[in-house]
């Protein structure tokens, strides 16, 4: 599939007839493969119904910077050992994360 889950496109959602807005309208029309649906909309494949965890724990260490919200900053961070606080401004708590990963004070 050419369109990615980014951008425009992030709260999209993918069906076999095109991409839609999750309120039901219509952004692009066109015909997708099931494969393709299922790839855009972060599904697995297989008949498990199961993500591949292929992904390795460091990578997630290193994707804090591409969290979207102060929320998921907080939940990261405690998942990591650390409590910060959200009232902070989200460039702030990005500073003390990675502070607290690399080991500075």
């Amino acid at each position: 599939m050419k369109y990615k889950k980014s951008g425009p496109w992030a709260k999209a959602v993918a069906k076999t007839t095109g991409l839609y807005q999750e309120n039901g309208v219509l952004l692009i029309k066109g015909k997708f493969t099931k494969k393709e649906v299922d790839e855009f909309n972060g599904k697995a494949s297989g008949a498990s119904g199961k993500k591949s965890t292929s992904k390795k724990k460091v990578d997630e260490k290193h994707s804090y910077s591409n969290r979207s919200s102060k929320e998921d900053l907080e939940e990261f961070g405690r998942t990591q050992g650390i409590e910060l606080d959200r009232r902070k401004s989200k460039k702030s708590l990005l500073k003390e994360l990675k502070n607290f990963l690399t080991g500075k004070k």
